[in-house]
């Protein structure tokens, strides 16, 4: 792709205002004040995102100094327990320096789209919201290694999965059964899960949850397993083949 003058300078501005040295900050700042920073859409969505972050906030109101300097200090998105349902498309201009998400305890329904800018992001946190399902797109955020689900209503896992090679950690212990892809076992680094359903409503098949242990002891790298299950389920003959499958993992099993 060609990229024009303009893109260029858009980059080289990018380069400066996320870099935790503040001195660049400053040279970007004095680059603003002699453009026509209407024109600047990352200034622009800048000052959107710090106006965003100051109607959240409890103290001070934030500048885009002072939203960069907390989101350096964080080294991530916290948007935790704020009753938030949707993000504006706006806060994509963050992801240069984005590397953990904390979405949990909030009313989202779907993965907000401007996560899946965020290209360095490692760590995501979406526990406690009534997501159902997962884009396809969120499993190839190209870092991605902890994933946080628990008390979702998420029914399935797609086989997208697959392109999150890096991932380490999935947890999915929520309102529902997730049903889950044979393509997890593909992936070279998971060796840590949770999966179950801590208070189940409704009947659940035992071969559905049979299926599902086998797709578990097919995972080779995990370490930790944590698995709340029908009572019904107890004594199973799958958990007797995932201990032999796993004899070096912790497993810890709950029965509910």
């Amino acid at each position: 792709m060609i990229r024009n003058h303009r893109d260029e300078e858009l980059a080289d501005l990018a380069g400066l205002l996320f870099s935790r040295d503040e001195s660049n900050f400053d040279l970007a700042m004095e680059i603003l004040k002699g453009l026509e920073v209407d024109n600047w859409s990352i200034y622009i969505d800048l000052r959107k995102s710090a106006e965003f972050f100051s109607a959240r906030n409890n103290g001070p109101r934030f500048d885009i100094r002072g939203m960069l300097r907390l989101l350096h200090r964080v080294e991530g998105l916290p948007l935790k327990r704020l009753q938030l349902d949707y993000l504006p498309e706006y806060l994509a201009v963050l992801a240069p320096i984005i590397a953990k998400v904390d979405l949990s305890y909030n009313k989202f329904t779907h993965v907000p789209a401007p996560i899946l800018a965020y290209r360095q992001v490692e760590s995501i946190d979406l526990s406690q919201n009534n997501i159902a399902e997962i884009a396809p797109e969120f499993w190839q955020l190209p870092v991605l290694r902890a994933v946080k689900l628990e008390a979702n209503r998420i029914l399935r896992i797609g086989a997208e999965i697959e392109k999150a090679e890096l991932l380490e950690e999935l947890l999915l212990l929520g309102r529902s059964y997730t049903d889950l892809p044979d393509e997890l076992a593909l992936l070279p680094n998971f060796k840590t899960l949770s999966w179950g359903d801590v208070n189940p409503k409704g009947e659940i098949s035992l071969d559905f949850i049979a299926k599902n242990i086998a797709c578990i002891g097919s995972c080779a790298k995990l370490q930790q397993i944590i698995l709340f299950l029908p009572a019904a389920f107890a004594g199973h003959s799958s958990l007797v083949k995932l201990a032999e499958q796993r004899p070096k993992a912790n497993i810890k099993l709950y029965f509910t």
